[in-house]
């Protein structure tokens, strides 16, 4: 009987660990622009911005920085609505360095130009590569809502308007954990990429960053799994979990 509820317990925290280790990003940033300025936790780089409908125009050489923290986070997930020029823009950077080297880079990207490139880069030098690209071809030039999901599988998935248009695996001998891609100090850039390349022209609404963070270095799965791995353990040595009467 000890042994049965042993195993009942078990089940119980499987369930509990798979819904924790698999849960959704949660929000930690939205952008409006309903009040025809910059939201909270967004601050102005540049002199040009045009607010309007609800939405902002980015002019030359100009972007926003935003303050949140995503220092720790395993996973992060960026929708917004965006109008395509057809020229190059970034909706959105997320890194630590201060300008790239290709090869070699280690960001989080979002590129438009006639098509949509959703970057995920840490790249070793000795590979002289940089897999990590979902391509989404011919986005055209009407305003479109994008969700990218950097996830914590070290992959990344690409949604237009609700519709799944590409997914990317990190390939064997490569390091594209989110910690790795975007290092120490990472900073959320709108409008802007460390190459020296800006968005001018192009009219964003509605951004929305939500993460996922690791515990004490630990991700949820990892401290639950581990858990659960103990108690099997301890009823395969007879322990039960539910202490034996002598």
């Amino acid at each position: 009987m000890r042994k049965f509820l042993a195993l009942v317990m078990v089940a119980a925290m499987m369930a509990t660990f798979a819904s924790v280790a698999f849960a959704e990003d949660t929000v930690v940033a939205t952008y409006t622009f309903d009040e025809g300025k910059a939201d909270a936790g967004l601050t102005e780089n540049g002199e040009n911005f045009t607010y309007a409908d609800g939405a902002v125009t980015l002019g030359a050489e100009s972007y926003f920085t935003s303050d949140v923290d995503l220092k720790g986070a395993e996973s992060v997930t960026v929708t917004m609505k965006v109008k395509p020029t057809g020229s190059t823009a970034w909706p959105i950077e997320i890194t630590s360095e201060e300008s790239h080297a290709y090869p070699t880079e280690h960001y989080l990207g979002v590129l438009l130009n006639a098509d949509l490139t959703a970057e995920r880069y840490a790249n070793p030098a000795e590979k002289n590569a940089r897999p990590g690209n979902v391509v989404v071809s011919g986005i055209g030039t009407d305003m479109v809502e994008i969700k990218i999901v950097w996830g914590a599988d070290n992959g990344t998935v690409v949604y237009v308007n609700g519709e799944e248009k590409g997914t990317f695996a990190q390939p064997d001998g490569y390091d594209l954990t989110l910690a790795n891609c975007i290092g120490e100090n990472p900073v959320v850039q709108i409008g802007k990429a460390n190459w020296g390349e800006y968005s001018d022209g192009l009219v964003i609404d509605e951004v929305t960053i939500a993460a996922t963070y690791a515990a004490d270095g630990e991700t949820a799965s990892q401290t639950g799994f581990a858990t659960i791995a103990l108690a099997i353990a301890a009823i395969g040595s007879g322990a039960y979990i539910v202490s034996k009467k002598h």
